[in-house]
């Protein structure tokens, strides 16, 4: 059995084998790798049709495809053409939640299962969020400052002198979207004693309910929360889901959060916002244009703390996505149900 993999920067190839290999040595006898990695200097100039968010050449897979039955990515942009080239192509595996940089409607049309990975690092991304929450509210980049440039100088415990906040416990978090990463966000609000407003008209009002939590319209969470954070995913070309009329909704007290995606999010109207002190502050680790220009004038902002889109990266989540996707490999050939496949349908085909 031949199995093409393509890796990069953050997943290499070697990885994915060596999971691989773990999980299907004992099953299949005559495995055979096609491993390569992908760097950033791979990346191609123009945007290809029908794939997103990804990393190399279709080309360097089509060169390799030939006799492979099962195709293992991370950013690599399986294509149309790709899939066509894999004649023998039994199998697609993507270590990403949302498989974008895979043409799923052309595996479909193959018959072709595409596996993938949803909730990697949805735990990352949770932590990451929290960990926002506090530095913003509680103000801890502003006090690690103050120490260092040493405007520490009074002996007193207890002074407003020093940079601090209110607390968590009581406030009200206004949740927009209750996936993956979302839901596991509003349990570890519970953990703080926060009261809890979801907005997300694809779940049930139980799911929200099994953690305390209500579900509400989006101007009822965006003017009754005292902290907002972003956990939706936007199709394609949509944009701006926030902006200026619903930051208008919120306290002037209150703080927003966004890990999700930059375009969820109209960031001149935050920057208004944020400006004219309209709301007491944001955190943001994505951006409508990444990496972020050095002229964006939220850097010129002191209420708003700004990070390089890393809320999804943990030192966890390589091995996590090799495992998740080794696993499934494994009960595909053994004739199970694959436990995340992204197009289920073709199973029924098989």
């Amino acid at each position: 059995m031949k199995i093409l993999i393509a890796g990069d920067d953050f997943i290499p190839a070697s990885m994915f084998q060596k999971c691989l290999e773990e999980r299907l040595s004992k099953m299949v006898k005559d495995l055979e790798f096609r491993a390569f990695d992908t760097g950033l200097e791979g990346m191609p100039r123009k945007k290809l049709p029908d794939v997103n968010e990804y990393w190399g050449r279709p080309q360097d897979l089509i060169e390799r495809i030939e006799g492979v039955e099962i195709l293992i990515v991370s950013f690599a942009p399986v294509t149309k053409q790709v899939i066509a080239a894999g004649k023998n192509l039994r199998l697609i595996g993507c270590s990403r939640g949302g498989p974008v940089n895979v043409n799923v409607e052309a595996a479909t049309s193959r018959g072709i299962p595409v596996l993938h990975t949803p909730g990697r690092n949805a735990d990352a991304v949770a932590d990451f969020t929290f960990g926002l929450i506090l530095a913003l509210v509680r103000n801890i980049p502003k006090a690690e400052l103050f120490v260092r440039s040493g405007k520490w100088r009074s002996p007193k415990e207890d002074t407003f002198e020093k940079p601090t906040g209110p607390e968590l416990t009581g406030r009200t978090i206004g949740i927009i979207g209750f996936g993956e990463v979302g839901s596991r966000v509003g349990m570890r609000a519970t953990g703080f004693k926060m009261n809890i407003l979801v907005y997300d008209p694809y779940i049930s009002r139980e799911k929200v309910e099994t953690i305390g939590g209500k579900m509400v319209d989006l101007k009822t969470l965006m003017s009754e929360s005292d902290i907002i954070t972003l956990h939706l995913r936007l199709p394609p070309r949509v944009k701006g889901f926030i902006r200026a009329e619903q930051l208008a909704w919120m306290k002037k007290t209150a703080y927003l959060i966004n890990t999700s995606r930059g375009v969820a999010l109209d960031e001149k109207a935050l920057y208004d916002a944020l400006k004219a002190r309209r709301i007491a502050g944001a955190a943001l680790d994505v951006y409508e244009k990444e990496p972020i220009s050095p002229n964006n004038p939220l850097l010129g902002l002191d209420n708003v703390i700004l990070t390089p889109h890393v809320a999804g990266i943990s030192t966890d989540i390589p091995v996590r996505s090799c495992r998740m996707l080794a696993e499934d490999v494994g009960r595909f050939l053994k004739g199970e149900k694959p436990l995340h496949v992204i197009n289920p349908s073709v199973l029924e085909m098989l």
